[in-house]
């Protein structure tokens, strides 16, 4: 008797590419929280945290200088959605977010990083005429496979807030995936070990998502974090104290109602930027204006939600090229 095995193959509905973008928002998802995620020695809360060679001081003065800059905020940028219930709203059209970028570049806008900022406020640097600062949450696969790109094309820095625990995971940016961004001038910074609502934790547990993340970071980047993203936006004074606590010296918060002056350096504000943005309401969002659309989770109790940027057939330039390949093995 001979036996036969039939292999069937399903072919995949997105480029090699962008694969490991469409996977769960949500922290519910089975991938995470892993019960074997490393622990990492912890790192000194008194450690020096450099930027660009320069120490950013452990507090800013009493009266530090005051900024306007709006800080926006995406999650995923690809041609499909991640999955989950959130999914199609965070993700951004590819290539809506090149407009974006090409619109912020050609009306004069400068990117820089939170910790620019800071050192800005600090009276350390200067900022440009017209700054605003890019964030991205998760650390999805597709900020590697599209998002850098991207970003390199225009010579744009930006800030990226990664969920330890799930570095490395199937949809998720890698550690040598990370390092090849970090020598490209992006900021890696801290979204907790596991992405759970800071507020609702023991103080125990609290502080193990605060430090171990933040060490996850300094031992395979190199590099002490100086921000961190509340999950969920979730924040109340003992989450503040317990940041402080950790080492960070910058956190960021969900949606913001006003100008993006900046104050306090544990609740910097950021303007949400999702699939339902238009270019119009990108433009406003440049200037510090909060998009009027009912709907969005990113823009809750606003006006109406605009239509979609309109697309050309995608080119796939982004998501078919190979990723590039990490000289640290």
């Amino acid at each position: 008797m001979v036996l036969l095995v039939l292999l069937v193959l399903v072919p995949l509905a997105y480029g090699p590419a962008e694969s490991a973008t469409n996977l769960p928002h949500s922290v519910t998802s089975p991938l995470e929280p892993s019960t074997t995620t490393t622990t990492y020695p912890s790192v000194p809360v008194n450690t020096p945290i450099y930027s660009g060679g320069v120490l950013l001081p452990s507090s800013l003065p009493d009266s530090p200088v005051r900024v306007k800059v709006p800080i926006l905020v995406y999650h995923a940028v690809a041609s499909l959605p991640i999955r989950g219930p959130a999914g199609k709203e965070l993700t951004l059209p590819t290539p809506s977010f090149e407009a974006e970028m090409s619109y912020m570049l050609d009306h004069g806008y400068t990117p820089v990083t939170l910790e620019q900022i800071y050192l800005a406020m600090a009276r350390k640097t200067k900022l440009p005429a017209k700054p605003v600062a890019l964030t991205f949450d998760d650390g999805y696969g597709c900020i590697y496979n599209v998002v850098l790109p991207i970003l390199e094309a225009h010579h744009i820095r930006a800030t990226f807030f990664i969920i330890s625990g799930n570095v490395g995971k199937l949809g998720f940016v890698t550690w040598d995936e990370l390092r090849v961004m970090k020598a490209a001038g992006m900021a890696i910074e801290s979204h907790t070990v596991h992405h759970k609502n800071l507020v609702t934790l023991s103080d125990a547990v609290l502080a193990s998502e605060l430090s171990q993340s933040r060490a996850a970071i300094t031992a395979e980047l190199g590099q002490v974090p100086a921000a961190l993203s509340y999950p969920e936006g979730e924040w109340d004074k003992r989450v503040v104290a317990a940041t402080r606590a950790a080492g960070y010296l910058i956190a960021v918060i969900g949606n913001s109602s006003s100008a993006p002056v900046l104050r306090n350096t544990y609740a910097w504000p950021r303007i949400g930027i999702d699939r339902y943005e238009t270019l119009s309401n990108f433009a406003k969002a440049l200037e510090g204006i909060v998009p009027a659309r009912a709907g969005s989770i990113l823009h809750k109790g606003a006006g109406p939600r605009g239509p979609l940027i309109p697309l050309k057939p995608e080119a796939r330039v982004w998501q078919d090229r190979p990723p590039k390949q990490s000289s640290t093995g």
